[in-house]
């Protein structure tokens, strides 16, 4: 080895030499995937004739291949997650053992180019892997008589700038530390880090905050890209991409027009971690190879982190474990068991540190102290709501649109500024009101869709008696959209032609036939009943277990309850002889 550039070189061949099993797995997944999927889809796709042209049919026997080029998507982005870190933690692993890095680093070769190498070789064999498998997916399609490279060719772009991302991603974290399995602890733990902490918060808003759950909280878009393979496997799947989109040339690209964004924007944090990993690579120790964190200035961020996610987090597995028979919620005693746990993971973590069990000095307890003080903040932040996250209530001009229901009807999703305005009042008033009544039957659930592209989703059981909350329901409720919401939701849909109908009681399945006279009677009673104003307690008044089938030229009207509300439309069943019995059971 006479030169940097040979020993480059050699060191290349070294690493698809002792790795290749590592890509050769990753290409063994990737030929099922893609060329023996594409071979499937043309051997069981016929569609002679069906289609008309020879053209249509082209495009038909095309499609499925494109689709399943692009559905695979999602799931190469999780097995590059895995790659990634597994590719690093072999191509770095001589880092972690003194014997190895000490012999790598008295090669004739400088650290940087070390560096580079180690990547390059890294990134080669994942590219090599991808080209493979394009090459034998074109095969296929060549076989099948219908060869369309385009799908592939983005495919391919998609996994070289997700497998480069993971791959800077997974060589960064392996800079960090001395230990060849931490590698993976740190990787997965920053890539889910944010949503992890999103989710010990939400949990805790839960228990404390009215109209909050674990099940209704959205993660915002901060949370999604900071959560790589979260936000990746969204914006790639081709939820739109049919076969008409596809006839007139469209892509993933054109249908999910955040995916080439999103790649792009991983691609340069990718950059940017390559550029931090060979600086810290740079600057790190040989002797640091057995230290769980190599840097010194990294172990407090260490320490903070972990202990504040297992405080967090076992803190409130301990309280749910003493609070069984507790009746009511208490944000000190959560606390305390946040405390108690919180110390204790980060005692470890200083052990591991450490490297010793004489950790108890000055420092630690400084430590410890510092991060009780920030778990009782935010045990504090959450019982005040010091980010008005309880009391948030969007302004109207902020809804784009609206999916709500009250009680147990059906649910309705609307962009009428009145149903809005309605739903808003009643949101607030509730809001406000400091009498929840959790047996009450009176539920109201609801969900914003903002126009910033955000979602916010409450949901509340509702104290009828407050006045501000009963004024605000009952005003929602007479809103004409909920009138016909409650009895009629397809009113207006199908004209009024009739063609005849049923009414059938659902106690015992006796089944009435209605002439079309008779249907576009009931039609003009129901339209009728849906001006009669309504109360509350219409809500979850007993009803009568029986169903109307209005039949047109062009559908059919359902309506699944009647109660006494529905004045005209009983009197007319009445004349009729239609009589239903009431249900046995409340809903």
């Amino acid at each position: 080895m006479r030169s940097a550039t040979s020993c480059s070189k050699t060191l290349i061949r070294s690493d698809w030499r002792r790795f290749w099993p590592v890509t050769f797995f990753y290409a063994f997944l990737s030929f099922f995937a893609l060329p023996v999927g594409l071979w499937n889809t043309g051997a069981y796709s016929y569609y002679s004739g069906e289609y008309g042209t020879a053209a249509a049919e082209a495009v038909a026997r095309a499609w499925p291949k494109a689709e399943l080029a692009y559905e695979s998507l999602p799931g190469f982005a999780i097995v590059n997650l895995f790659l990634g870190v597994v590719l690093a933690m072999v191509l770095f692993g001589y880092l972690m053992k003194p014997g190895s890095v000490g012999l790598m680093h008295a090669l004739p070769i400088t650290r940087t180019r070390q560096f580079l190498t180690h990547f390059a070789a890294g990134f080669s064999m994942l590219t090599a892997a991808n080209v493979l498998t394009v090459v034998l997916s074109l095969l296929a399609e060549a076989l099948l008589g219908t060869v369309d490279a385009v799908p592939l060719l983005i495919w391919l772009l998609c996994v070289e700038l997700m497998g480069f991302f993971f791959l800077a991603f997974g060589t960064l974290c392996a800079m960090a530390t001395g230990w060849l399995l931490a590698v993976p602890v740190i990787y997965f733990g920053l890539n889910f880090l944010v949503m992890a902490y999103h989710w010990l918060f939400a949990a805790m808003a839960a228990m404390f905050m009215r109209g909050l759950d674990t099940a209704r909280f959205r993660y915002g878009l901060g949370v999604e890209w900071l959560t790589p393979v979260v936000n990746l496997t969204d914006v790639l799947d081709p939820d739109d991409f049919t076969m008409e989109a596809y006839q007139k040339g469209a892509t993933l690209f054109t249908v999910n027009k955040a995916a080439l964004p999103a790649l792009l924007i991983y691609a340069a944090v990718g950059v940017l971690m390559l550029v931090l990993a060979w600086l810290l690579y740079r600057a790190r120790h040989s002797e640091t190879a057995g230290d769980a964190i190599v840097f010194p200035w990294l172990r407090p961020v260490v320490r903070y982190v972990i202990a504040g996610a297992g405080g967090l987090g076992l803190g409130i597995v301990v309280y749910q474990i003493f609070q069984i028979r507790a009746t009511r919620e208490s944000m000190p005693a959560l606390v305390a068991c946040q405390l108690v746990m919180g110390a204790l993971v980060y005692l470890a973590v200083e052990m591991l540190l450490r490297k010793s069990y004489k950790i108890f000095d000055k420092r630690t307890l400084l430590g410890l102290a510092g991060l009780w003080l920030a778990l009782i903040a935010v045990g504090v932040c959450i019982k005040t709501d010091a980010f008005r996250v309880e009391r948030r209530v969007p302004a109207e001009t902020q809804v784009e649109t609206v999916s709500f229901n009250v009680a147990y009807q059906d649910r309705l999703e609307t962009d009428d500024p009145a149903v809005i305005r309605g739903v808003i009042a009643l949101h607030r008033a509730l809001v406000e009101s400091d009498r929840p009544d959790e047996g009450s039957g009176y539920y109201f659930n609801v969900t914003y869709r903002l126009k910033n592209g955000t979602t916010l989703e409450r949901g509340y059981s509702m104290d009828i008696h407050d006045p501000a909350v009963r004024k605000a329901l009952t005003e929602l409720m007479n809103l004409a959209p909920l009138r016909q919401n409650a009895l009629l939701p397809d009113y207006g849909k199908w004209g009024t032609t009739f063609t005849g109908g049923y009414a059938t009681n659902m106690q015992d399945d006796h089944q009435v036939i209605l002439s079309e006279e008779q249907c576009l009677a009931l039609y003009r009673a129901l339209e009728a009943d849906m001006e009669n104003p309504r109360t509350p307690e219409d809500l979850v008044k007993e009803g009568f277990a029986c169903q109307l089938e209005l039949n047109t030229t062009e559908g059919t009207y359902v309506v699944w309850q009647l109660n006494e509300s529905c004045t005209h439309t009983l009197e007319l069943m009445k004349e009729y002889g239609i009589v239903f019995t009431r249900m046995e059971d409340k809903r």
